[in-house]
């Protein structure tokens, strides 16, 4: 009875909670620093398709279409761009602004975050529009989606990832910074949707983080 009792202590059942939470985190980290690569493969796929389920019901709800069909293929396009094309390129870039500009000072992260932001985010960006067209089977759309979308896209790339990447710069570590810059992608999908679901006449914005 006593141990019973014991067991559903209320405090003891949160401390177990946050023991086994904090387990997890270090096997995570741990498998991490082990595979760096395959971890973040797969890590960043799950979080973008994720990130798309989340855009397409909010958009749908936002919208008042809540029958429109979900488009699961959509979602499979987002999980392959975030293993195959983000956790890579972003894994070889961060590795790459570490070794140009150690530390965590003011001026490495400044420096770093020029670099990632006015150099390499542009680049990023055009690449991702134009892989996303192509695995959505329309190749020959990509001068106009580029045309017509990436100069919003940029800007608000801008506004969201300087201050994000500030704080990835600064504060988190090397090999958890693709894990950051995922989960405010995942954020950012979101935001994007509502924005895009505001006008019918709104250009679709793609997601870079």
């Amino acid at each position: 009875k006593n141990q019973k009792m014991f067991r559903q202590f209320r405090p003891l059942k949160t401390i177990q909670n946050i023991a086994n939470r904090r387990s997890l985190w270090s096997k995570y980290s741990e498998a991490l620093e082990a595979n760096p690569v395959p971890v973040k493969v797969v890590t960043s796929g799950v979080i973008c398709g994720s990130g798309d389920v989340a855009c397409q019901l909010m958009s749908s709800y936002i919208s008042g279409q809540k029958k429109e069909p979900y488009d699961f293929m959509r979602t499979v396009r987002f999980t392959l761009m975030g293993s195959f094309f983000i956790a890579p390129i972003l894994h070889t870039w961060y590795g790459k602004l570490s070794q140009l500009f150690p530390g965590t000072s003011t001026t490495s992260v400044v420096k770093r975050l020029v670099f990632d932001q006015f150099v390499f985010a542009p680049v990023f960006l055009v690449g991702f529009m134009s892989t996303l067209t192509t695995l959505e089977g329309q190749p020959s759309k990509i001068p106009d989606r580029l045309r017509t979308s990436f100069c919003e896209s940029i800007v608000t790339n801008w506004t969201i990832w300087i201050p994000a990447q500030m704080l990835n710069f600064r504060f988190i570590p090397i090999s958890k910074q693709v894990l950051f810059a995922n989960v405010v992608g995942f954020f950012w999908n979101a935001i994007l949707s509502f924005q895009a679901t505001k006008s019918m006449d709104a250009p679709k914005v793609e997601p870079e983080p």
